[in-house]
């Protein structure tokens, strides 16, 4: 997360929202890089329980205190697209109170997508599977 740090050093985030649930570790340890305390999450879902592809869930609360602010956006990967941007149309729309900016930060970003990321540490390829060390259940080959 010190080379997202580095790419947005010298620009003004008001919040920093972490798509729920990949998004969650890197926004907390984005935070205690660069001191940033305002710090909330966009809960949405894509997978069923089971992990299968289903239609996107969003649980809604009010999201009033982003009225024209400058906003970082944080997940893991950015991959189908699909997930971000969902969020960012309903962060920008929210009952008529948009949001200022929208800059998206990622670790992974897969350039097949028409969503290109703000800040992002590694491109990769389409079809790599990408687990993340702090998941539980993951394939990690030494």
């Amino acid at each position: 997360m010190h080379r997202i740090a580095e790419q947005i050093d010298g620009i003004s985030f008001d919040w920093y929202i972490a798509i729920s649930r990949g998004g969650l570790v890197l926004a907390a340890l984005l935070s205690q890089i660069t001191g940033q305390r305002n710090i909330d999450t966009f809960c949405i879902s894509r997978y069923s329980s089971d992990g299968d592809p289903c239609q996107a869930k969003i649980i809604h609360k009010n999201f009033s205190h982003l009225f024209n602010k400058n906003i970082l956006l944080i997940d893991d990967l950015l991959d189908h697209g699909e997930t971000v941007n969902l969020t960012m149309k309903y962060l920008k729309s929210w009952r008529g109170a948009a949001v200022k900016s929208i800059k998206l930060a990622v670790i992974y970003w897969k350039p097949h997508l028409i969503v290109i990321p703000d800040f992002y540490i590694e491109k990769c390829e389409s079809d790599k599977w990408i687990d993340f060390k702090w998941e539980l259940e993951q394939n990690i080959e030494d």
